[in-house]
């Protein structure tokens, strides 16, 4: 059953005329969305005779509502540019000139905001990890294709008050009056940059799997085993390899089977793959898996990962059919 907070009624009936007005996309044009998303995802923009899909035969409104759906418009973006040039139908150009400028902007913004928050948090003495968001998207052929979220750092249990207080100082007052707390981190907004600090990485519904994981992730989450990427010109601490595939798995696979997840996270977690191919220790890899009872689902994904995103399948651990 279905439980509503009382403030989500107007969201709720915004989704239903969302729905309402939403294209149901054809077998053809979800085939050819996937095959956009493969070719920007891999830079693979000379395709074979016959491959290319028609998009006479395709509704662009359906494609870039797949797009927006999935969380990969600017890898979407970037393929029709690529693929197309001088041929783009109109309905597709003018939006494509949109997308490019406007997730410029976005990332110019996010990346700035990352700066800021780390040196003043630096500054004060603590060690910020930055989990997901502007790490993941510095794993892709151009980090710009990413689609912006938020951003999300890992402070830890022992210095989370004091990180609180700094974000508090860095925020503002009036912010900080609408954050959010809970378990696992608070949320706040920093004007249109939300900003989410960890004092756990993720919790588990299971007791007992929770106690494992917490363990692995104080382990794995420590400043003396992390990995640093840049973000723009800026140099962060992101978690390291063998923890990070864990990590974006679970998030993206928690989120799947609670309330669904774009494709975005998936992709996330090709790219990583991709970067770190015959650099994990696939023992250890299995080992966590099975301790957290996520070797099936883990193999599950990796059948969307080989199958539909194009991912090699040598570059996928603990591959199944």
């Amino acid at each position: 059953m279905l439980f509503l907070h009382k403030n989500n009624y107007k969201a709720v009936k915004q989704q239903e005329k969302v729905n309402k007005e939403r294209l149901t996309p054809t077998e053809e044009e979800v085939e050819a969305f996937l095959f956009l998303l493969r070719a920007s995802l891999w830079g693979n923009f000379a395709p074979e005779a016959g491959e290319l899909p028609d998009l006479n035969r395709l509704r662009a409104k359906a494609i870039w509502q797949l797009a927006e759906e999935q969380t990969v418009l600017g890898l979407i973006t970037e393929a029709l540019q690529r693929l197309y040039a001088g041929n783009l139908p109109a309905e597709y150009s003018v939006r494509n000139i949109q997308n490019a400028t406007k997730m410029y902007n976005e990332h110019q913004l996010l990346n700035e905001n990352v700066r800021k928050t780390f040196d003043f948090l630096l500054s004060q003495g603590l060690s910020p990890i930055l989990l997901k968001g502007q790490g993941n998207a510095a794993r892709y052929r151009d980090p710009l294709l990413r689609q912006c979220g938020d951003i999300d750092i890992y402070i830890g249990k022992k210095d989370y008050q004091k990180a609180c207080a700094c974000i508090g100082l860095l925020v503002g007052e009036e912010a900080m009056k609408h954050a959010e707390k809970s378990r696992k981190h608070m949320h706040v907004n920093n004007g249109k940059i939300s900003i989410e600090l960890h004092r756990i990485a993720e919790y588990l519904t299971n007791p007992l799997t929770n106690l494992r994981y917490q363990r692995l992730t104080q382990y794995w989450l420590h400043p003396d085993r992390t990995d640093t990427v840049a973000v723009g010109d800026y140099q962060v601490q992101v978690p390291g390899t063998l923890f990070n595939v864990f990590y974006v798995f679970n998030h993206f696979w928690h989120h799947f089977i609670i309330k669904g997840v774009g494709l975005r996270q998936i992709c996330d977690w090709c790219m990583i793959l991709h970067e770190a191919a015959g650099k994990i220790d696939v023992a250890q890899l299995e080992k966590d898996l099975r301790q957290l009872h996520l070797l099936k689902p883990w193999q599950i994904m990796a059948h969307i990962a080989v199958q539909k995103l194009g991912l090699r399948q040598e570059e996928m651990p603990l591959y199944s059919e």
